[in-house]
């Protein structure tokens, strides 16, 4: 387990050290806290959400990511959808996590969508 995590120390380093820090939920509101990084060109970020003591086992929370471009289509790791930046921002991501458990999630930016392509794929007409 620590191979692995070193790993993704390592493939994130950049990104944290260096990137935009967002703080999305505060542990105070409610058992969850989240902080997200995103590096300065957009195109990589990484969400951090931990889980202290619920009496409730059933509780999911949502975040919701900040900082990213509202136009381009990004993937998370482990998943085959690619939501867009403003859908990631407006519907944001569910966690269902255990007392005391945590998770990373990277998101990496698949392709730039030209905003009108977007907004037809939508039905958006702004």
């Amino acid at each position: 387990m620590a191979k692995e995590q070193i790993e993704l120390y390592k493939k994130i380093r950049n990104i944290v050290q260096l990137g935009d820090l967002y703080r999305l939920k505060s542990s105070l509101g409610g058992g969850y806290s989240a902080v997200q990084y995103v590096s300065k060109d957009m195109k990589e970020a990484v969400i951090f959400v931990f889980r202290t003591w619920i009496p409730r086992p059933g509780q999911s929370v949502t975040i919701f990511p900040r900082g990213l471009h509202n136009d381009w289509l990004y993937k998370l790791d482990n998943e085959k959808t690619k939501k867009s930046g403003l859908a990631l921002s407006n519907i944001g991501l569910t966690f269902e996590l255990g007392n005391f458990e945590s998770r990373v999630v990277r998101l990496h930016r698949v392709v730039r969508v030209l905003r009108e392509s977007l907004d037809a794929t939508l039905g958006l007409h702004i």
